[in-house]
């Protein structure tokens, strides 16, 4: 394990990214990353199952070549998937929910719920449990901010 931890840090340090912004929009920005990563995974190992029996092999080699760059960009993008984090943040519904604990778990479900319509595609439920850990969402729900509930204006 002590080969191995070095390696892990580093890339949970990676994945995490720059932590210059608000704690609402990083949390945001890493759920829109761990939701359409996930869905993207769930499609490249589909697409893996059915190679054998394809006709089109080149064609579903390179369709799961496309979807392992576009996650790649997906997962270590920090500009435009912040700027969409920020952008969604100025609806007040998403910004009250980012604002407190119990919004933010709320969030999480409500991600996971949607991502629950893809469970056909394998791998997602996977996917989605360990770049829930890698991104440090569960530390972000509970250390951002101290109310649970959101606090009236």
């Amino acid at each position: 394990m002590s080969m191995l931890s070095p390696a892990l840090n580093k890339t949970v340090h990676f994945l995490a990214g720059p932590s210059n912004t608000s704690p609402s929009v990083l949390f945001i920005e890493k759920i829109i990353k761990v939701s359409f990563g996930s869905f993207l995974w769930g499609y490249a190992c589909l697409s893996i199952q059915r190679l054998p029996n394809s006709k089109n092999r080149i064609r579903l080699i390179l369709m799961v070549g496309f979807c392992g760059l576009i996650l790649y960009f997906v997962m270590t993008d920090f500009l435009y998937m912040r700027q969409v984090a920020s952008l969604s943040l100025q609806v007040p519904q998403i910004h009250v929910l980012a604002s407190c604990q119990l919004g933010r778990c709320s969030l999480l479900i409500g991600c996971t719920l949607f991502l629950q319509t893809f469970c056909s595609l394998p791998g997602t439920g996977l996917f989605f449990m360990v770049c829930i850990y890698v991104f440090g969402i569960w530390s972000l729900i509970f250390s951002a901010s101290t109310n649970w509930l959101p606090l009236k204006k």
